[in-house]
């Protein structure tokens, strides 16, 4: 069978390119078609078969997120599909899921719609210059009305499709990394610290994990890269570490000796990294929010604070240094979002379709 995957781009490496790379496993020969690429990005995807939009081209274009928007329906139509037998989209914000299909089966998993286009979250650089969010609205609502085979991470995001578009999807939960055994846990250490897996976005509430342990004096250590890397740099207190981008092998000893995961994004679509930490027998601290609250199990698997403030998450740390967790159960609970699982209900899916 010959395979297509649509992306949105590879410039950064977060949970839609876990999930490329878990249909590569199942599709190792498929062609892959993204808007635009980083080098470091590209190091996770050794021998692939790669086409890229003509942004890829352009330096300074290639790194604007509101440019590959605003040309979504210029690079997606463009593409010629008919001679592949599935063709399969995962997108968020870059829109990949707008291609124009006749011939082959569509199956497109959504990782969350377009949250700028449609009121979810702050508008982005060009849209408060240029006024193009009522014209790409109109063509992804479109493209997702005309689409009947929709796929999304969670139930959190099949209550936001339904609600905008009025259609009907089926949930499959991403893929996560579970290790072979589970790793031996040291959080009684004196040299413990907590942990958090970010891209540097404004959304993710890193600040407010930064301002908490800054108050209460605690490590903190944070993995990822992004584009408020300076600002987040400037308020961070002196047991605040920042380590970048980090390896699978590194991440997996970093946890070993964390005391938690915390994790402030106010509506994560589905939340992969804390699930990934759960896997690892890592507790979470997080908001009760958005997907957090179809992967946690309060006082089992982590803690939640209610109100989005900096003092609700303090008194959710003091909380929890008070409490004890189950290493293994917590490993347990996260096996139920497995990569094995991730291919089975996928192929089962597409054996219905």
């Amino acid at each position: 069978m010959k395979v297509a995957l649509i992306h949105d781009s590879l410039i950064e490496f977060g949970g839609a390119e876990r999930v490329l790379q878990t249909f590569l496993k199942i599709w190792p020969k498929a062609d892959i078609f993204t808007s635009a690429t980083d080098k470091k990005v590209l190091c996770l995807f050794p021998k692939i078969n790669l086409q890229t939009s003509f942004l890829d081209k352009i330096s300074y274009l290639r790194q604007k997120t509101s440019f590959l928007q605003l040309f979504a329906p210029i690079i997606w139509p463009r593409l010629n599909l008919e001679k592949y037998d599935l063709v399969i989209s995962d997108s968020s914000f870059g829109l990949a899921n707008t291609v124009s299909i006749k011939k082959p089966v569509h199956i497109s998993y959504i990782h969350t719609p377009p949250k700028n286009l449609f009121g979810l979250t702050e508008k982005w650089g060009l849209q408060k210059i240029i006024p193009y969010t009522f014209f790409l609205a109109n063509y992804y609502r479109k493209s997702i009305k005309n689409n009947p085979h929709l796929i999304v991470n969670s139930k959190n995001i099949s209550g936001v499709m339904e609600k905008l578009f009025g259609v009907k999807t089926k949930v499959i939960y991403p893929p996560v990394d579970i290790p072979a055994k589970i790793p031996k846990w040291t959080r009684k250490q004196k040299n413990s610290y907590f942990v958090t897996v970010s891209r540097m976005d404004k959304e993710k509430g890193l600040q407010m994990a930064i301002e908490a342990c800054n108050h209460l004096q605690l490590p903190l250590k944070i993995i990822g890269q992004g584009r408020m890397l300076n600002q987040l740099k400037k308020i961070a207190g002196p047991k605040i570490e920042f380590l970048g981008f980090v390896s699978d092998k590194q991440m997996a000893l970093i946890y070993q000796k964390a005391k938690a995961f915390l994790f402030c994004h106010q509506n994560e679509d589905f939340g992969l990294a804390p699930v990934e930490a759960m896997a690892h027998g890592l507790p979470v601290i997080a908001y009760y929010g958005g997907g957090l609250k179809e992967t946690l199990i309060e006082g089992k698997t982590g803690l939640f604070f209610r109100k989005y403030t900096v003092d609700s998450l303090i008194s959710a740390i003091k909380n929890f240094s008070s409490l004890n967790f189950d290493p293994k159960f917590i490993a347990k609970h996260a096996q139920k979002f497995s990569e094995k699982r991730f291919k089975e209900e996928f192929k089962k899916y597409l054996r219905n379709t």
